[in-house]
């Protein structure tokens, strides 16, 4: 397999042809919020260094991504039945003819196969897949799609890695982009560091995200919990609030209470994970693989938290950046921890609760890093693919 070439993250010359954005919802709320983000982003004259092609959007009918794009202005094809194919590909033919749609961008699986079918006997059309999380079932990469599209778009280098996309077809590594910064006082931005308002009960309450499942290894952080608990030190009251569901919620409830840290440990089940980030001290993550816990840790950031997480490809492609699509990170924004490691996530643990200025420091490089992956950057790093696409062929 190919590396993914390097594009320009400005387009100067942009295609005339409108854009038909489509997600059908059948990912997590954090996918759909990127396509709202990318949206909104891409009807910008920034992104494009002009005037920007027309650019519009299908999504599920009446459904949250639609609620928000209308409150956003952006022109939609309601989707009545997503999850049917006859009815779907009924719905993107009409809109191909009605906006005479020059780029085509699936941007969840669900979608991808019936865009691939409406691909076949349209040369002008071009066809742009995204692949930015993992599915429940299948691989990440929808066979029609990797045969049939113009170019690939990958959320992060394992997710390429992982779907294998064929040698001819363009790829690109385009990470996701920040959720924005809460607004802080007065409507002013919040500054840069640490929490503004420390708990006054002297606790520290470390947070972390779902699903219980194999692959996110919340066990580790129970093992680590035990190993931090045994150490001869004095510390403040602490515990650890995990957020969401999954099958080995149980589990974990008896692993908790072998291990002697039942009473240090809060299963919540699903949450809005901005409440449980914004009644914490530090932000964990525990995932072994694959998509990892992308959007959590930007979220973690976005509210100063300091962060520990295990080094996988997902988490250290935001962390570090890529000059493909134009962010460029320099400061190490989260502890980053061999996985599977529960010695390295408790010595992380341990730091975070002892070292206010390394807190302060990580907080402040969370920030810096969100700077780097805007909405703005996401956008024109898919204008200049599109552009590439609708460039002239050589013969």
């Amino acid at each position: 397999m190919s590396e993914p070439a390097l594009s320009e993250p400005a387009v100067s010359d942009p295609a005339a042809a409108p854009v038909l954005l489509v997600d059908c919802c059948a990912g997590s709320r954090a996918a759909w919020e990127q396509t709202f983000l990318l949206a909104r982003a891409l009807r910008q004259r920034e992104t494009w260094g002009g005037e920007p092609p027309e650019v519009w959007l299908a999504c599920p009918a009446g459904g949250d991504l639609a609620v928000m794009a209308n409150s956003a202005g952006i022109p939609l094809i309601e989707l009545e039945r997503p999850d049917a194919a006859l009815p779907l590909w009924r719905d993107l033919s009409s809109a191909l003819r009605r906006c005479r749609v020059g780029t085509l961008h699936t941007l969840d699986r669900s979608a991808a196969g019936v865009a691939a079918f409406l691909r076949r006997g349209r040369p002008n059309l071009r066809f742009v897949h995204s692949v930015r999380e993992l599915p429940e079932r299948g691989g990440p990469l929808p066979a029609r799609a990797a045969g049939r599209a113009d170019a690939l778009v990958f959320g992060g280098s394992a997710l390429l890695h992982m779907s294998r996309p064929p040698e001819n077809t363009p790829a690109r590594i385009i990470l996701p982009a920040a959720p924005p910064v809460p607004p802080g006082p007065a409507g002013l931005a919040c500054p840069l560091g640490p929490k503004a308002e420390p708990r006054g009960d002297g606790r520290f309450i470390f947070a972390a995200d779902g699903p219980l499942t194999p692959a996110e290894d919340k066990g580790l952080l129970l093992q680590a919990m035990a190993q931090l608990q045994q150490m001869n030190i004095s510390l403040p009251p602490w515990e650890l609030r995990i957020a969401g569901g999954g099958p080995q919620f149980h589990d974990l409830l008896d692993l908790a209470e072998s291990l002697g840290v039942k009473n240090r440990l809060a299963l919540l089940g699903p949450q809005p994970r901005g409440v449980v980030l914004d009644g914490a001290d530090a932000a964990l993550s525990s995932s072994l693989g694959g998509a990892g816990d992308v959007s959590f840790l930007l979220d973690a950031w976005a509210l100063g938290l300091p962060t520990a997480c295990t080094a996988i490809p997902a988490h250290l492609d935001i962390m570090r950046g890529t000059a493909e699509d134009g962010a460029k990170i320099t400061d190490a924004p989260a502890l980053a921890l061999p996985p599977g490691n529960p010695a390295a996530m408790a010595g992380a643990m341990l730091s975070l609760m002892r070292e206010p200025d390394a807190r302060a420091a990580l907080a402040v490089a969370g920030r810096r890093a969100l700077a780097a992956l805007t909405p703005l950057r996401m956008a024109r790093a898919h204008a200049a693919l599109y552009a590439e696409l609708a460039a002239p062929r050589p013969a």
